[in-house]
């Protein structure tokens, strides 16, 4: 039953890439932001320094994330991280 569920998570995970992927989505090109790594439930983005704290880059990709082309009855929750230096870094980025 877990394996069905996590596939399920990981198709979802799929398409929200391709969504916020540079060669389908304008905006992101516009910004420079790439993924750089997908992990279990993580994205890794990498963009320039200058909208690393952007509250409107912010907005965009939770919103994307958590509008994905199916309607679900629960809604999705995002955390959102930042880190300069490390992945790490922005793992604890909410929790200070």
């Amino acid at each position: 039953f877990n394996s069905l569920i996590q596939s399920c998570a990981m198709d979802l995970m799929k398409e929200r890439m391709f969504a916020l992927s540079m060669r389908f989505n304008k905006k992101m090109r516009d910004w420079d932001i790439r993924i750089a790594a997908n992990v279990h439930d993580e994205i890794v983005f990498e963009c320039p320094l200058e909208i690393i704290h952007s509250e409107e880059v912010k907005t965009y990709i939770v919103d994307m994330l958590e509008s994905p082309s199916i309607t679900f009855r629960i809604p999705f929750g995002t955390d959102y991280g930042v880190g300069v230096e490390s992945w790490a870094e922005a793992a604890y980025y909410n929790k200070e």
